[in-house]
This record gives structure tokens, sequence and C-alpha cells, in this order.
């Protein structure tokens, strides 16, 4: 599970405003952290691509803002970005490169509109590579950190979100790279260093919807290292930290990603799992039966993808299962005797 936007001390917005748009640095603290990277007035008057070159970075960074709320806002977006890509793709082959554009270019294939995240990664490594100021090197970085995931490459993912680590100040920055960089590392099979990432980024996460993130991806790390019963606990934690009246599970944020993306039934079995053992402290056998039969459901849906692609947590899954069929058939007949 990896958060894919930024966090909004960057992005200026809350998760449930960004539907299908991820959000960017706003314009005026980019422009103005890059005034050393922007032609001066004279070398715009003396060269007009490096006017168009300026023109085309502003053009990418409004597209970057563009909130995308309905299927008539999607198709229009779209297309401007198509026109837009298609005019910066015209640019002559010796045009002298601009940090600030590639990163908005590599920014804009990362959006789910376009998701071409190999075009991304190539777009980011650029403009990183001209070594852009601190805020545009940071967004770049977490953006080539949500490129490489995609592209599952997990060594690629963790160097990006380390360095994002090196630049990041705000506590919301540094707990979402620490906790995708944790869910790259257990991905990698780095079960130490993921529970370790997570606990540091659960110490920095400020905001609610962050904190229950934080604490779903620690209790899958936990539970995965073997310890079920602190898993258990720690995903009870996630979703008290849920804003009860939202009407959907963190887990299914558009803003949030699986990689693999079955993975996302394990985190919820897991999660129901631990709402089944607290019904059954709590002498509440018709909401842990329930509760237990939603368990077996979703890890019966992991176990058909994680099976055949080998992944290394079918040997939990399986246990798990087992675990909520017996549990269930028990607790259920026991109900129905008391019934009788």
């Amino acid at each position: 599970m990896r958060e894919v936007a930024s966090p909004p001390s960057s992005a200026g917005t809350s998760a449930r405003g960004r539907w299908l748009a991820v959000a960017v640095l706003g314009v005026a603290t980019l422009t103005s952290s890059l005034g050393a990277a922007q032609p001066s007035v004279w070398e715009a008057a003396r060269d007009p691509l490096v006017r168009r070159i300026d023109a085309q970075s502003l053009a990418a960074e409004r597209l970057l803002q563009e909130r995308v709320t309905s299927p008539a806002d999607l198709v229009r977006v779209r297309l401007a970005v198509a026109r837009l890509l298609a005019e910066i793709a015209a640019n002559p082959p010796g045009a002298a490169r601009s940090a600030r554009l590639d990163a908005a270019v590599g920014a804009l294939y990362s959006e789910p509109y376009v998701a071409d995240y190999a075009a991304a990664r190539a777009w980011l490594t650029r403009a990183l590579a001209a070594a852009p100021p601190a805020p545009l090197a940071e967004r770049a970085e977490f953006l080539l950190g949500v490129a490489c995931a995609k592209l599952g490459d997990v060594a690629c993912e963790r160097g990006a979100y380390s360095r994002v680590l090196e630049l990041a100040t705000s506590p919301p920055d540094r707990a979402t790279a620490l906790m995708n960089r944790a869910e790259g590392r257990m991905l990698a099979g780095d079960l130490a260093g993921a529970v370790a990432d997570f606990r540091q980024a659960r110490r920095w996460a400020s905001r609610p919807d962050l904190l229950s993130l934080v604490c779903y991806g620690l209790g899958v790390a936990l539970d995965r290292s073997g310890n079920l019963p602190s898993a258990l606990q720690t995903l009870l934690e996630a979703r008290a930290a849920w804003t009860s009246t939202a009407p959907y599970s963190p887990l299914d944020d558009p803003d949030v990603f699986f990689v693999p993306p079955f993975d996302l039934y394990y985190y919820k079995g897991l999660e129901e799992l631990a709402v089944a053992r607290a019904a059954q402290v709590g002498l509440d056998p018709a909401t842990a039966v329930a509760a237990f039969a939603r368990a077996a459901g979703h890890f019966e849906r992991y176990l058909v993808e994680a099976e055949p692609a080998g992944t290394p947590w079918v040997r939990h899954a399986r246990a798990h299962l087992g675990l909520c069929r017996r549990a269930q058939a028990a607790l259920a007949g026991g109900t129905a005797a008391s019934q009788e």
C-alpha cells in the first residue's frame, strides 16, 4: 500500500479533494523556488526557444493544478495534456534542458489519466540530474518513488524515498515517505526494515487519515513478521484513527495503491480478523461471526491471485483463512445452540 499524492503540506488539499488528480506544489511556491533556474528577462528576449520552454513549464504546472471532478473535466484535461505533450515533443532536439519543465512533464506522466510510469521515471530522472532547488527536488523524488513502485523497481523506489527524507522537513511529508518506503521494504522481504520505517512514520503522522494508513501498513508488517496479536491491535488503532463519518475505508482512497494490486484483500482480511477477535473478547458473537465471514472472503480473494503469482505471504493467508473458517463455524454453532 502506498499513498500516491504528496501530503497536503505541499499540495494544499485533502486526499478526498484529489479524485483522479495528483496534486503538485503550488505554482507560487514552485515559481519562487526556481528563480535561479528561470531565464532572465534578457535571456528570454534573446532566445524565443527559452520563452517557449518557460511557457510550456507554466502550462504544465497549471494543468497539474486542475481538479478533475466529472467525466467532462476528465476529457477536457486529457485533451489539454495531450496537446501540451505533443507541443513539448516538437521542441528542437538540441534545445537546452529545463529542470522545471522536465519535472512538470514527469508529474503529468504520473497523473492517473496518463499513467505512463516509464516516461514519468525518465523525465523525473532527467530533472533531478540537473540538481534543482530543494522544493522541486523533493516533489520530483517523491513522484519518482511512485513511478518506480508502479514499475516494480523496489530498489529505485527505496532510493527515491530515502532522498525525499534527506529533503523533507514537514511531518506529513516525512510520514508519507517513510510509509511508502516501508511498503517497498516489505515487498522486498525486509520485514525488520519495514516495521522500523512504519514506526518512524507513526511518530511523524500528525494527520488522522495519514496515521490510519501508517497503522494499516504497520499491522500487516507485524503480522507477516509473526506477531499476530500486535498486528491485530495495530489494525484496530488504524480503524480508530480514521474518520468514522467517512463513506469509505482509507484502503479504498483513490490516492492509495497496492503492489501487487491484490494485496488489498490481505489488508482487508486482516482488518476484519482484528474486528472479529475484538468482538469475541467483547462477547459479541453475532458481530464476530459476520467479521470472520468477511475476513475469510477477503483472504479467499487474495489467494485466487496470490497463489498463481507465488507471493511469499500465501502461507500466512492460508493460515488466516483456516482460522477464520474454524472460528466462524464454532461461533455460528454456539449461537444457533443458544437460540434453541
